[in-house]
């Protein structure tokens, strides 16, 4: 879930969850070595959090929102649309799927919402 448009916001907040978890740990100058098992748990939590959501916003499968019809030839469309109609999704989801590199879930729910 996206709760700031602008990427930069996102990034920018990642990488200070990561630096607000260093302190906790005491890895940043001026920062006091945290002794207590909370402040090391803490620490360990916030930096584990900063990069799974930076690694979420840089190498993450497109969500079904993020595929654009732009991104199927018109011959991938109309046979799209062939498939569905006869009843064959199975194919017309590995269709969408290799065509954009969405995972199923999303493929499945660009196929509901466009066809």
């Amino acid at each position: 879930m996206k709760f700031f448009k602008n990427p930069l916001v996102e990034v920018f907040l990642s990488i200070m969850q990561i630096l607000a978890g260093l302190s906790f740990l005491g890895a940043l100058p001026g920062s006091s070595v945290g002794t207590s098992w909370f402040s090391t748990f803490f620490g360990v939590m916030l930096i584990a959090l900063g990069v799974l959501s930076l690694w979420n916003r840089f190498f993450s499968k497109p969500s079904a929102s993020n595929i654009a019809i732009s991104e199927l030839s018109e011959h991938d469309i109309a046979e799209i649309k062939s498939l569905v109609a006869a009843g064959k999704l199975i194919p017309a989801l590995k269709l969408v799927r290799k065509k954009t590199g969405a995972g199923l879930a999303e493929a499945k729910q660009f196929i509901e919402d466009n066809f």
